[in-house]
């Protein structure tokens, strides 16, 4: 069932019972070993694919002959390779990151994974521990040859015998077959002991000189986790429990509304409250039976936290969380950290492991020096993390848990020091508690700051240039940095923005284009061609250069039914309107926009004038003279049609009307139509106006915003 294969340039009698070690300790009848003496005759390279022409089985394993491994190790590697199909290589250690200097332990801390036990002669036994034991393979880029397995059926390349004799022979399999699509990965399920401890010699920088020669054009490797481990976590009563206040402060409403919906969606009990303190009235969060919204002006974090818990926490509230809006919890961290609150003595501060947006540790406890420097456990670390309860020396400032009688018997927080929360960890500390992370708490930062560039090829006056200045507004109300480029001036005073003349990509930008052929992709995080038109900008003639497409509503996508790529309905948003009651303008119609004959502003007011209305105000600029004079200007010897120009006041223009009129030639998704339904204004438009009106708030808008620029 399973290939051994060795070097050894030991004396018989070592190499007996290493042999006896393997058969005992493999835990299965079948199996070959094929022991190649060796002494300095052939390259490693040259023995293992002597060995693959050999083998009587598909797995294999390549390993040195100085490891002791643990009982039944053989059918837990075969059990991993059932489990995982589509991985054709697996280690003991490895890395998930191979620099462009050839050395992979280069980022040790942050990419090696595995655990190897060390034990030489004489010494004591000890471990490198570069991950904790997950249930599951962790995907790497190479692994260390000190034990190489793989299924001969699945690898596209053997061991290259042209570089090196005992060093980079394991990079040299791994790399190619690695870029060629062979997932290789590094277990947990069994434990290896290795008796001696490799050491770099003249050999090794002589073979990465050529191993770089011939793969350093395909360096770095990077890869980066898919996902996070989160352990599940089973919820049981826990007996003379209170309550728990989660408090934050609010300065983005999705983000706060997220935040709460994750701790309700992850914790099933009812022994919380969200205590939100924002300087606006945020009327979407009345909606949760457990938030209580406080307003005020304080700034200083370390006065609204005391604040809140001195004025509004009472009595049956026993613990207290302080948390950022931006941390989501992915498991159900309330019942862990009541759970160890519990059943640790003398217990300060709790905190969890926290990840970033691309799945690393953000942070994982802070540790502070003799210098009172703080260092965050683990950062940007792969999968090196705390995975049970360890003593840290503070909690962030994002996130920490402590009962509420410590709390304010230590003298809550002090609203006179720039690091408080540090400070509040040390003086626990001082005072014999101590400070603890779980690692089996998890959360993950979502930072709604990413900065959003909207470029258009067209910024003047007009329908989509609105619509983006109340994006672009819209996004940086509720904390996302946003800047609307353009190639006009008209929108450069009505929201941040700026001339499309001034651009400059960057990669983490996140990009919403709007008419432009851009003729190849921008290097930055994402970009998403927003549409607002039909014939004009046909998408499926366009070269591609986004990721996604958005088009307003059902029907836009059905006239770009050509384009088959990747596409969202995104309606624009709405205007802050409101409705009222205007019997008494029935016959005062409207006719808004840019007067031009694609707008065919002289059939409204023909319509208008067919239906009998009294008055007909035209609310817009003239966009094309010639189109006034000969089909406007006419009509205008009638007294009772009245050339307004531009509003800028919409809630007063729809206030003086009872109708609108609207017989535009091109209309994708008509905003005057949206309008009229916010002030119950009657529109009577035409077949490029059938669409229906979302009925989608700001806020979900918004949010599907966000979940499709991943910010």
């Amino acid at each position: 069932m399973i290939t051994i294969i060795y070097s050894t340039h030991r004396d018989e009698n070592y190499n007996n019972k290493f042999k006896q070690h393997l058969l005992q300790s493999v835990g299965l009848n079948n199996v070959q070993i094929l022991e190649y003496v060796n002494h300095n005759q052939f390259s490693l390279s040259e023995l293992y694919n002597k060995g693959i022409g050999e083998s009587e089985y598909d797995i294999m394993v390549c390993c040195h002959n100085d490891i002791k491994l643990e009982k039944n190790w053989g059918k837990k590697l075969l059990q991993d390779f059932d489990n995982n199909p589509d991985y054709g290589i697996i280690g003991k250690a490895g890395s998930c990151y191979f620099p462009e200097s050839g050395v992979y332990w280069e980022k040790m801390h942050q990419t090696m994974v595995g655990q190897v036990y060390h034990h030489p002669p004489g010494q004591n036994k000890w471990i490198n521990k570069y991950s904790p034991k997950l249930p599951f393979l962790i995907p790497v880029v190479t692994i260390d040859g000190l034990f190489i397995s793989f299924d001969k059926t699945k690898i596209k390349h053997t061991f290259d015998e042209s570089i090196g004799r005992f060093h980079f022979y394991d990079h040299l399999f791994c790399l190619p077959n690695y870029l060629d699509g062979v997932k290789i990965g590094v277990t947990s399920s069994f434990e290896i002991t290795h008796e001696s401890i490799g050491q770099p010699n003249q050999e090794f920088y002589e073979s990465k000189e050529k191993f770089l020669t011939k793969w350093g054009s395909k360096l770095p490797l990077d890869l980066k986790p898919n996902t996070i481990y989160v352990p599940e976590v089973k919820e049981k009563p826990i007996k003379n429990i209170g309550k728990v206040a989660i408090i934050l402060i609010s300065k983005n409403l999705s983000a706060t509304i997220r935040i709460i919906e994750s701790y309700i969606e992850q914790s099933k009990n009812h022994l919380y409250s969200f205590f939100v303190y924002s300087k606006t009235n945020n009327k979407e969060l009345s909606k949760f039976n457990n938030v209580t919204v406080i307003n005020g002006e304080l700034n200083k974090k370390s006065s609204i936290y005391n604040h809140i818990v001195n004025e509004y926490i009472d009595k049956s509230y026993e613990y207290l969380i302080f948390t950022d809006e931006r941390l989501t919890p992915l498991n159900n961290v309330i019942h862990n950290l009541l759970k160890i609150s519990k059943s640790t003595p003398k217990i300060g501060t709790l905190s969890c492991r926290v990840h970033d947006k691309e799945n690393l540790v953000m942070f994982d406890g802070i540790m502070i020096n003799q210098k009172m420097q703080e260092s965050f456990k683990n950062k940007e670390s792969y999968y090196n993390y705390s995975s049970n309860l360890s003593e840290i020396d503070s909690s962030s400032i994002n996130f920490l848990m402590v009962s509420k009688s410590l709390f304010i018997n230590v003298g809550q927080f002090n609203e006179n020091s720039n690091n408080f929360i540090t400070e509040f960890n040390l003086d626990l500390k001082h005072k014999k508690y101590q400070n603890y992370l779980d690692g089996n708490s998890v959360l993950k930062f979502i930072n709604d700051n990413n900065d959003v560039k909207i470029i258009s090829g067209y910024s003047d006056k007009g329908g989509s240039t609105t619509a983006f200045i109340n994006l672009t507004n819209y996004f940086n109300e509720n904390g996302i940095n946003c800047t609307f480029y353009g190639p006009h001036e008209w929108h450069l005073d009505k929201c941040k923005s700026d001339l499309i003349s001034n651009l400059k990509f960057e990669k983490t930008d996140v990009i919403i284009s709007h008419f432009l052929n851009l003729q190849s992709r921008p290097d930055v995080k994402k970009i998403v061609l927003s549409c607002h038109e039909n014939w004009w900008y046909e998408v499926a003639d366009v070269k591609q250069y986004w990721d996604e497409v958005v088009f307003l509503h059902d029907k836009h996508r059905e006239y770009h039914k050509r384009y088959l790529g990747d596409y969202s309905i995104i309606p624009n948003l709405k205007e802050d309107l409101i409705s009222i009651e205007k019997p008494e303008l029935d016959k005062v119609a409207g006719i808004i926009g840019t007067i031009e004959d694609r707008k065919q502003t002289h059939v409204s007011i023909q319509r208008a004038l067919k239906d009998g209305c009294d008055k007909i105000f035209l609310y817009g600029h003239i966009g094309d003279e010639n189109y006034y004079q000969n089909n406007v200007k006419p009509l205008m010897s009638n007294p009772n049609i009245i050339l307004m120009g531009h509003s800028t006041n919409k809630q007063n223009m729809y206030n003086s009307i009872g109708r609108v009129y609207h017989s535009s030639k091109g209309e994708v998704a008509c905003l005057v139509k949206d309008e009229c339904y916010l002030t119950n204004t009657k529109f009577f438009g035409n077949k490029e106006t059938e669409n229906e009106v979302s009925t989608l708030s700001n806020l979900e808008i918004l949010n599907k915003w966000i979940k499709l620029l991943e910010i």
